[in-house]
């Protein structure tokens, strides 16, 4: 066998693979109506002790809260809060949609690590968000299946992502031929056919090239799936709000609402940017931010009610990690990585519960994965691969994230029943 001979035995194979046709498939998308995700960062660290887990002060130890000086911790069926800002209006509104998961250790001071740890069930890069996965799974195609705002958004390259931060920015996206400062639009809708057919007629050819590239003929295809999603998305305008109301949380909760009513996403990443952090002024600071992220999550809730989407909607809301279970010299709370996680539900048979556990001193406890109880020996920690593992299942996208390399390799704790 001559050297050209050989080389063409070997690599026509992969050549042939090289220009076939991709083996995704894009096809036009239709409206969206299955369940719905939505992710919440409270950014910086929030003090769950001042919030979801409680604490008492320990006579003869540090303080670790000076409201605890004169108040008492508070109960709604199976949660418990700490007696600060609303807390008492938002636990009583919304416990019976909420599970609540204490004692999660994030393994981690660093507000990047803590994220990454949070929201992919891993503290090393690379791994897509849980909303990644969802989306991925649950209907990837659509014109904004993904939308991240804030928080930690790694796709994995699974699914394409969206930002969008604002009701106008997702009208702009939805009808560009239009400007909000003009009743008139950009171009005549003769020219905008011509321009679509013009547009189509040049996609059409350059698919029907047999040299493609297999990454080309993707690209193209994805492009093609763009277009045809226009119509779609084009109907999400009429459930924005003519101004913009809000800014920061609330205006991406317009857009993030809006896009699912319309069918034209399934989950989306949100961030609370609202002084968690807080190294000095502890009690001043976070106190105030805990009342402005319990009030937004009430805004979300209600804007999901109004659209009609709150029985198919899932919210996860957590931070980096927690914070110390002291004050610092400046009245502050420095990092600390036991945190915890709030998944909300409407209706879900799983909700109005708390598990996990840490002790007066706000350390995890060894949990049972079976029973849920405290168990020092046949129990563990709990870490943010076992929250994954138990969301990836009540999700229904735990066989998907197997199946494109990530799935959690953990303890199956029964969280959701």
């Amino acid at each position: 066998m001559n050297r050209r001979s050989f080389l063409t035995k070997i690599f026509a194979p992969a050549v042939v693979a090289a220009v076939a046709p991709t083996s995704l498939v894009y096809a036009a998308p239709s409206a969206y109506q299955g369940e719905l995700l939505l992710t919440i960062t409270a950014n910086g660290g929030w003090d769950v002790t001042s919030y979801c887990d409680p604490k008492e002060n320990v006579a003869g130890e540090k303080k670790i809260n000076y409201w605890a000086n004169n108040a008492k911790i508070q109960r709604v069926g199976g949660i418990s809060y700490a007696p600060v800002g609303n807390n008492d209006w938002f636990f009583g509104k919304y416990a019976n949609r909420m599970l609540v998961i204490n004692g999660v250790d994030a393994q981690t001071n660093s507000h990047d690590t803590g994220k990454a740890h949070t929201w992919t069930g891993r503290n090393t890069v690379g791994a897509p968000s849980l909303t990644a996965l969802f989306a991925a799974a649950k209907s990837p195609n659509i014109p904004l299946s993904y939308i991240s705002e804030g928080g930690h958004s790694p796709t994995a390259g699974l699914v394409p992502l969206s930002r969008v931060t604002n009701a106008e920015q997702l009208r702009s996206i939805a009808d560009p031929n239009s400007v909000p400062w003009s009743d008139r639009p950009i171009r005549t809708s003769a020219s905008t056919s011509r321009i679509d057919a013009l547009r189509q007629k040049r996609l059409n050819r350059m698919l029907q090239r047999n040299d493609l590239m297999g990454r080309d003929r993707e690209n193209l295809e994805a492009y093609k799936s763009a277009l045809e999603g226009k119509a779609l998305l084009k109907t999400v305008a009429s459930d924005l709000p003519n101004e913009g109301e809000w800014a920061n949380f609330r205006a991406s909760a317009q857009a993030i609402i809006a896009s699912f009513k319309a069918g034209v996403a399934c989950s989306a990443d949100t961030e609370a940017n609202y002084d968690f952090d807080t190294h000095g002024k502890h009690d001043e600071r976070h106190h105030a931010a805990l009342i402005d992220l319990n009030n937004d999550i009430d805004y979300l809730w209600e804007q999901a009610e109004a659209a009609g989407i709150a029985n198919r909607l899932t919210v996860v809301i957590s931070s980096d990690f927690g914070r110390t279970p002291h004050y610092n010299s400046e009245e502050g709370k420095d990092h600390w990585p036991i945190g915890s996680m709030i998944v909300m539900r409407k209706n879900a048979s799983w909700a109005h519960r708390t598990v996990g556990m840490t002790d007066s001193g706000h350390n995890a406890l060894r949990v049972n994965p079976r029973s849920l109880q405290a168990d020092n020996n046949n129990g563990t920690i709990i870490y943010p691969k076992h929250t994954h593992k138990a969301l990836q299942g009540m999700l229904g996208i735990e066989s998907f994230a197997q199946s494109v390399g990530y799935g959690i390799n953990a303890e199956n704790f029964s969280f959701f029943g």
